[in-house]
């Protein structure tokens, strides 16, 4: 009798992840506001009930090791964080600076080498964006509290941050699905940021003039404001085009 049960069960959506069937309908996707920056704010009821369930346009996240290389990579990253503004409010300006350099090397390596051996987990999908966001904005703040940064440029970047976190917070409580593909757009922002920050500390040990990080200042606000305007307008269209189709679906009805 209990195999005759057990084989029946094996049979049933439930116990083969037949999520379509066993809830009679499509699954849902993760929502997020469009954003690279956030993805941890996904980590609610979309992803506690569906496991297998993935974004629209990515692969499959193959590792069933959390910790792993590329992860371990990343934790690295984050770890550093403190030292490097340790560093640098101490003024030890030339290891700050190396140890900026290693923890953009880490940014590299850690997708590519989870891509190159599969190792891709949700862990990493929710750290990577995160250490980016730790060393960033304690980099941008702690030069700005060192009078290397004008005040004006971190009210810049923290308010496009803050506005696209807002937008991703209203997103998930109203399960708005939205896009969540990164774009150019905040791929150039990350290098325009850190490629500033870099040639900020270059000028604090006096390796190149003050005068060749201005082109670089405008050059980070211009796709900072330009990336943050494009992430809005992606948003809004999601939400439209949901709403409209919600409104369609009930008018069959």
């Amino acid at each position: 009798m209990v195999p005759f049960l057990l084989g029946e069960w094996l049979k049933t959506p439930a116990a083969n992840g037949d999520y379509k069937t066993r809830r009679g309908g499509s699954q849902p996707r993760l929502t997020s506001f469009g954003i690279d920056a956030y993805p941890w704010l996904r980590l609610g009821q979309n992803t506690r009930e569906h496991r297998p369930t993935l974004a629209v346009g990515r692969e499959p996240l193959v590792s069933n090791t959390p910790l792993n290389l590329p992860n371990s990579l990343t934790v690295l990253r984050i770890l550093l964080v403190p030292v490097f503004v340790g560093l640098l409010l101490y003024e030890y300006y030339d290891l700050a600076l190396i140890t900026l350099i290693v923890a953009a090397l880490t940014d590299g390596l850690d997708g590519a080498v989870a891509r190159m051996t599969d190792q891709r987990t949700r862990l990493g999908e929710y750290l990577d964006p995160l250490a980016d966001k730790l060393l960033l904005m304690s980099a941008i703040i702690t030069l700005s509290f060192l009078h290397f940064i004008p005040l004006w440029a971190v009210i810049v970047v923290v308010s496009r941050d803050a506005i696209l976190l807002t937008g991703t917070l209203i997103a998930n409580l109203t399960d708005t699905v939205i896009n969540i593909a990164p774009t150019m757009w905040g791929k150039g922002t990350t290098f325009a940021q850190i490629s500033y920050v870099i040639a900020i500390l270059l000028e604090a040990t006096n390796r190149i003039p003050i005068s060749l990080t201005y082109p670089l200042l405008v050059i980070m606000i211009l796709v900072t404001v330009g990336s943050g305007v494009h992430y809005l307008m992606r948003g809004i269209h999601y939400v439209n085009s949901a709403n409209g189709q919600k409104n369609q679906e009930s008018g069959k009805i």
